[in-house]
């Protein structure tokens, strides 16, 4: 293995910048291209870090440089296919969420990756933000007793004006708030309660004019542990509205704002839990999270089958909006 491992940025929206920034900054990487089929969106982030700009992964695997490694940054519906390609070409891959377009698809990139004895790692970087690194560790601590129920809460506006195009495509997105922002919310208070879906109730709201791309998503989860939680994702105006989980024990409360501060509450008494933000961010952490498990030969913390249980909760909730009813997920 190369003392220093080359990373290629696929994708150079917003997200893939944040990723592209991260592997400069990281120690044993080395960001050493950048792919988008747009010109405006490639060259400024290669002038910025002096990675080599490409049109297309082909392109990039035709020049004799292919990187160790790769971020995939894309609509959704790209997903599978382009980290497919890349597993193929030999390399290491952070594949952002939402992980693919279906459960499906989630599985042939898993399978792709072990066969190819590739690390593959998802992008769900709630893991590593500090707020829900602690609550975790404080729930399996006991903090809150045994947790009863949970509410968690990411208000937005899905419909933003100046959002790019894909994101209302069908064609490129493969839904709309509960494939965007929802499977944050499955992904953070799956691992902060450390259990799996035994059942979901949901429903999913969209504008006449494009129904499979929904601006609010609603539903109830009941975990293997005995848990129910609610979600609200979404919503049309979410300006003033609480962002975060809250974690109802038996003995406590957990009040986690996203991005923000983290509460316990026990015996009437509330303390704000200190907090050590992660270096570089929790897009910082996840890249060397990423390049630790290729050092390592891997598994990645974030493995492609996890990835598939969050989109396996995403398909039972829009199939139970679709059928007005629960979705036993085993």
């Amino acid at each position: 293995m190369p003392e220093t491992l080359s990373i290629a940025v696929v994708g150079c929206g917003s997200v893939g910048r944040s990723h592209a920034r991260a592997a400069a900054r990281t120690a044993g990487a080395r960001l050493t291209a950048v792919v988008d089929l747009s010109e405006q969106a490639r060259m400024p982030l290669a002038q910025e870090s002096g990675a080599a700009p490409f049109a297309s992964v082909e392109d990039l695997l035709a020049s004799g440089t292919a990187p160790d490694a790769a971020v995939v940054a894309l609509p959704d519906r790209l997903h599978a296919p382009v980290s497919s390609r890349l597993l193929d070409a030999g390399c290491h891959v952070l594949l952002e969420k939402p992980m693919a377009a279906s459960v499906a698809e989630c599985e042939a990139v898993t399978r792709r990756a072990h066969e190819r004895k590739k690390v593959l790692m998802i992008g769900h970087a709630h893991h590593f933000i500090a707020a829900v690194v602690r609550a975790r560790e404080l729930v399996r601590e006991g903090k809150i007793g045994v947790p009863l129920s949970a509410r968690d809460t990411l208000p937005y506006t899905h419909y933003l004006p100046g959002r790019q195009a894909w994101f209302f495509d069908p064609k490129l997105a493969a839904g709309g708030a509960l494939w965007a922002n929802g499977v944050h919310q499955i992904d953070r208070l799956r691992w902060v309660l450390d259990t799996t879906e035994v059942e979901v109730w949901g429903t999913l709201l969209a504008p006449p004019e494009n129904p499979s791309i929904e601006h609010t998503a609603i539903w109830t989860t009941r975990y293997a542990s005995g848990c129910v939680a609610q979600f609200f994702c979404g919503g049309m105006s979410a300006k003033g509205v609480f962002s975060g989980v809250e974690i109802f024990g038996s003995e406590g409360i957990l009040r986690q704002e996203t991005f923000g501060k983290l509460f316990l509450e026990r015996g009437g008494e509330t303390e704000e839990v200190p907090l050590t933000p992660p270096e570089g961010g929790h897009i910082g952490a996840e890249m060397r999270a990423f390049v630790d498990a290729i050092r390592a030969g891997g598994p990645s913390s974030i493995p492609g089958e996890w990835g598939t249980a969050v989109i396996r909760v995403v398909e039972a909730v829009s199939r139970s909006s679709r059928e007005e009813g629960p979705v036993r997920m085993i």
